[in-house]
């Protein structure tokens, strides 16, 4: 059974991932490449989608196998991006 705390998360998921497909909406490699305030946005999101997954319980997890959660890497790899404060974030 899911927690409201799994639920919550979830739905963070969700609102973060579709937020992240409108903000790159229309733009092209190059010109995402150049728009530093949409990557900014979209990491953003990234970090919230990487907050969300450390939420979800082990319950949840070993009942819904179907759902990947090997989104366990993606805190590990937002606290990559976020210090290799040199590189832009391509999406």
């Amino acid at each position: 059974m899911s927690t409201n705390k799994d639920v919550t998360s979830l739905i963070d998921i969700s609102k973060a991932a579709y937020k992240i497909l409108e903000y790159k909406q229309g733009l092209n490699k190059s010109e995402f490449m150049d728009d530093d305030k949409t990557q900014s946005s979209i990491l953003y999101q990234l970090l919230i989608i990487g907050e969300a997954t450390k939420r979800i319980s082990q319950e949840f997890r070993k009942q819904n196998l179907n759902i990947p959660c090997s989104l366990q890497p993606i805190p590990q790899s937002l606290s990559m991006i976020l210090h290799q404060k040199d590189r832009k974030l391509e999406v």
